[in-house]
């Protein structure tokens, strides 16, 4: 059997609340998008291309790398920092979330969908 591919992840905002970053995979449209909710509202999504998106995991790399090369002590106490929080905050937002969550579609798609359902039921 295969490794389930992941397509959705869900970062709590540090800042508490209900505020939270989603990341989504969109294999059609060769896109990850990444978009700010706040409860059940988007706030804004931003679309990235795979080779910005590699970009940003060049980033978030080099910033595992220099935590990981910081002085132990230092390292330990921010990874029992993140291990806690995301555990604890991430299953509450995604048992809460996961079930509303609505696909994202590129409105030039469904155009393309409704326009050949309509010439369907014509005929």
């Amino acid at each position: 059997m295969g490794e389930r591919v992941v397509r959705r992840l869900y970062v709590p905002d540090r800042r508490g609340g209900d505020r939270y970053l989603r990341v989504t995979w969109h294999a059609d449209t060769s896109t990850v998008v990444v978009s700010h909710w706040d409860g059940e509202v988007c706030l804004a999504s931003t679309p990235l291309l795979l080779g910005d998106a590699s970009q940003m995991i060049g980033l978030l790399v080099g910033a595992l790398q220099e935590v990981a090369t910081a002085p132990e002590q230092e390292a330990v106490g921010r990874k029992m920092e993140a291990g806690w929080a995301s555990s604890r905050v991430l299953g509450r937002i995604e048992a809460r979330w996961r079930p509303k969550v609505a696909e994202i579609v590129q409105l030039a798609q469904r155009k393309r969908v409704e326009v050949r359902d309509q010439l369907a039921r014509r005929g």
